[in-house]
């Protein structure tokens, strides 16, 4: 009596949040999936093969891009060759959209990057559009389309797709 009670409510309250039916009509809806119970079955859905997660991804991308960019084997400012870094033009926490975008990544060594490009960044926004103009165009179309919402977001499959991309450029 009680198992057939807890069904039931369990009807109910499948019904009404996913398929808008009475109970009536839910003892004969399709139940949702539910983790298998018996420990043979539930170590086997434990343990099944799952791709990478899309924080792997993402950290494994923001290691291989870093590449990519410090490739270039210079301070793009100073000329130094030591302790370079990868440095966002505009911010990856305002413009994540942008955090991928090779336009939007400088290479600098460490000491261009943390006591100069962080300390004055009117001064370094204003080398950068003199030095890069090109660069700077393509990212303010860029901004302009992430503003009206027309650049991907940062999903599995786009981490995926990016990560094929660089990773093949460092091959080269």
């Amino acid at each position: 009596r009680l198992e057939e009670s807890r069904r039931e409510i369990e009807n109910q309250i499948w019904s009404d949040q996913y398929l808008g039916v009475s109970s009536t009509a839910a003892s004969t809806a399709p139940r949702p999936p539910s983790r298998p119970r018996t420990p043979q079955t539930w170590h086997t859905y434990m343990t099944m093969e799952k791709g990478p997660s899309k924080l792997k991804l993402k950290k494994k991308l923001k290691i291989v891009f870093s590449k990519v960019i410090r490739k270039v084997g210079k301070c793009q400012r100073c000329g130094s060759t030591k302790m370079l870094e990868c440095s966002h033009i505009r911010s990856k926490k305002v413009h994540p959209y942008l955090e991928f975008v090779t336009d939007n990544a400088l290479c600098l060594c460490h000491r261009c990057h943390i006591y100069w490009y962080h300390k004055e960044p009117l001064e370094a926004a204003d080398w950068v559009r003199q030095t890069f103009p090109n660069q700077m165009i393509e990212l303010e179309r860029l901004m302009m389309q992430e503003g009206r919402g027309e650049l991907p977001k940062g999903s599995i499959y786009r981490y995926q797709e990016l990560l094929g991309k660089y990773e093949e450029m460092l091959i080269e």
